[in-house]
Protein backbone atom coordinates (compact mmCIF):
# COMPACT_ATOMS: atom_id res chain seq x y z
CA UNK A 1 0.00 0.00 0.00
CA UNK A 2 1.16 3.38 -0.70
CA UNK A 3 2.34 5.38 1.81
CA UNK A 4 1.21 9.28 1.32
CA UNK A 5 2.90 10.52 3.89
CA UNK A 6 5.90 8.78 3.46
CA UNK A 7 5.69 10.04 -0.07
CA UNK A 8 4.96 13.75 0.50
CA UNK A 9 7.69 14.15 2.96
CA UNK A 10 9.79 12.26 0.37
CA UNK A 11 8.62 14.59 -2.66
CA UNK A 12 10.07 17.62 -0.72
CA UNK A 13 13.28 17.21 -1.25
CA UNK A 14 12.53 15.39 -4.91
CA UNK A 15 9.45 17.44 -6.33
CA UNK A 16 6.47 15.21 -7.46
CA UNK A 17 3.26 16.38 -9.79
CA UNK A 18 1.16 17.39 -7.23
CA UNK A 19 -1.46 14.88 -8.80
CA UNK A 20 1.22 11.86 -8.24
CA UNK A 21 -0.01 12.51 -4.22
CA UNK A 22 -3.59 12.26 -5.27
CA UNK A 23 -5.14 8.60 -4.73
CA UNK A 24 -6.79 7.74 -7.78
CA UNK A 25 -4.93 9.39 -10.18
CA UNK A 26 -3.22 7.68 -12.62
CA UNK A 27 0.95 8.87 -13.07
CA UNK A 28 3.84 7.54 -14.20
CA UNK A 29 6.61 7.21 -11.34
CA UNK A 30 9.78 7.75 -12.04
CA UNK A 31 11.45 7.79 -8.86
CA UNK A 32 10.51 4.65 -6.04
CA UNK A 33 12.22 4.68 -2.54
CA UNK A 34 12.57 1.93 -1.25
CA UNK A 35 13.64 1.07 2.56
CA UNK A 36 16.05 -1.55 2.56
CA UNK A 37 19.20 -2.67 4.38
CA UNK A 38 22.44 -2.26 3.19
CA UNK A 39 23.22 -5.23 0.67
CA UNK A 40 26.55 -6.80 1.37
CA UNK A 41 26.50 -8.79 -1.53
CA UNK A 42 24.69 -10.84 -4.95
CA UNK A 43 24.98 -13.69 -5.80
CA UNK A 44 24.12 -14.57 -9.61
CA UNK A 45 22.86 -17.59 -11.00
CA UNK A 46 23.43 -18.61 -14.15
CA UNK A 47 22.37 -21.94 -16.36
CA UNK A 48 19.60 -23.60 -17.57
CA UNK A 49 16.49 -24.59 -16.79
CA UNK A 50 17.61 -26.22 -13.01
CA UNK A 51 18.51 -22.89 -12.56
CA UNK A 52 15.50 -21.29 -14.38
CA UNK A 53 12.93 -23.02 -12.46
CA UNK A 54 11.21 -24.65 -15.46
CA UNK A 55 10.03 -27.27 -13.23
CA UNK A 56 8.70 -25.36 -10.20
CA UNK A 57 4.70 -24.38 -9.39
CA UNK A 58 4.42 -21.16 -11.00
CA UNK A 59 4.59 -18.16 -9.03
CA UNK A 60 5.12 -19.65 -5.75
CA UNK A 61 8.45 -19.25 -5.37
CA UNK A 62 9.59 -22.54 -5.27
CA UNK A 63 12.90 -22.87 -7.37
CA UNK A 64 16.14 -23.80 -5.66
CA UNK A 65 17.22 -20.01 -6.36
CA UNK A 66 14.43 -18.46 -3.88
CA UNK A 67 15.49 -20.79 -1.32
CA UNK A 68 19.16 -19.88 -1.22
CA UNK A 69 17.68 -16.31 -1.08
CA UNK A 70 15.87 -17.05 1.86
CA UNK A 71 18.59 -18.15 3.64
CA UNK A 72 20.83 -15.54 2.48
CA UNK A 73 18.00 -12.91 4.21
CA UNK A 74 19.76 -12.80 7.38
CA UNK A 75 23.09 -11.91 5.94
CA UNK A 76 21.70 -8.93 3.53
CA UNK A 77 22.78 -10.96 -0.04
CA UNK A 78 20.62 -10.88 -3.00
CA UNK A 79 20.09 -13.80 -5.01
CA UNK A 80 19.71 -12.55 -8.97
CA UNK A 81 18.34 -16.03 -11.00
CA UNK A 82 19.83 -15.01 -14.60
CA UNK A 83 18.83 -18.78 -15.56
CA UNK A 84 17.06 -19.40 -19.33
CA UNK A 85 15.69 -22.97 -19.77
CA UNK A 86 16.77 -24.54 -22.78
CA UNK A 87 20.21 -22.98 -22.48
CA UNK A 88 23.29 -23.66 -23.22
CA UNK A 89 27.27 -23.38 -22.73
CA UNK A 90 28.39 -22.44 -25.90
CA UNK A 91 25.55 -22.36 -28.40
CA UNK A 92 22.74 -20.70 -29.14
CA UNK A 93 19.57 -22.90 -29.12
CA UNK A 94 16.87 -21.88 -27.12
CA UNK A 95 17.98 -18.42 -26.64
CA UNK A 96 21.10 -17.03 -25.81
CA UNK A 97 24.24 -19.16 -24.65
CA UNK A 98 25.57 -18.22 -21.30
CA UNK A 99 28.63 -17.41 -22.55
CA UNK A 100 27.47 -14.69 -24.52
CA UNK A 101 25.48 -13.45 -21.91
CA UNK A 102 27.83 -13.26 -19.08
CA UNK A 103 28.94 -10.07 -19.22
CA UNK A 104 25.42 -8.50 -18.98
CA UNK A 105 24.14 -11.12 -16.61
CA UNK A 106 26.60 -11.50 -14.04
CA UNK A 107 29.63 -8.81 -14.92
CA UNK A 108 27.30 -5.62 -15.53
CA UNK A 109 25.29 -6.43 -12.31
CA UNK A 110 25.79 -4.26 -9.35
CA UNK A 111 27.72 -5.45 -6.17
CA UNK A 112 28.29 -9.12 -7.62
CA UNK A 113 30.43 -11.23 -5.06
CA UNK A 114 29.83 -14.84 -6.20
CA UNK A 115 28.28 -16.42 -9.04
CA UNK A 116 26.90 -20.52 -9.70
CA UNK A 117 27.18 -21.51 -12.63
CA UNK A 118 25.08 -24.90 -13.60
CA UNK A 119 24.42 -25.83 -16.94
CA UNK A 120 24.33 -28.85 -18.65
CA UNK A 121 24.01 -31.49 -16.08
CA UNK A 122 20.52 -32.48 -16.74
CA UNK A 123 20.49 -32.58 -20.76
CA UNK A 124 23.64 -35.47 -20.14
CA UNK A 125 20.40 -38.11 -19.49
CA UNK A 126 18.04 -36.25 -22.39
CA UNK A 127 21.21 -36.84 -24.99
CA UNK A 128 22.41 -39.88 -23.80
CA UNK A 129 18.74 -41.82 -24.38
CA UNK A 130 18.09 -39.96 -27.82
CA UNK A 131 21.30 -41.60 -28.89
CA UNK A 132 22.92 -37.30 -29.56
CA UNK A 133 26.29 -38.26 -27.41
CA UNK A 134 29.16 -36.66 -28.90
CA UNK A 135 31.91 -39.11 -29.52
CA UNK A 136 29.70 -42.21 -27.81
CA UNK A 137 30.94 -41.67 -24.41
CA UNK A 138 27.71 -42.31 -23.15
CA UNK A 139 25.30 -45.70 -23.18
CA UNK A 140 22.15 -45.50 -21.77
CA UNK A 141 19.98 -48.40 -20.97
Amino acid sequence: MLNLKRLQKWSSSYPLPQQALQQGKHSRWTRILVDVPMNTGTIVAIGDSLTDGASATVDANSRWTNFLAERLVSRNMSVLNAGISGGRLLRNIKGTNVLARFDSHVLNQPNVKSVIVIIGSNDIHWYARHGLCPYGIFTYG
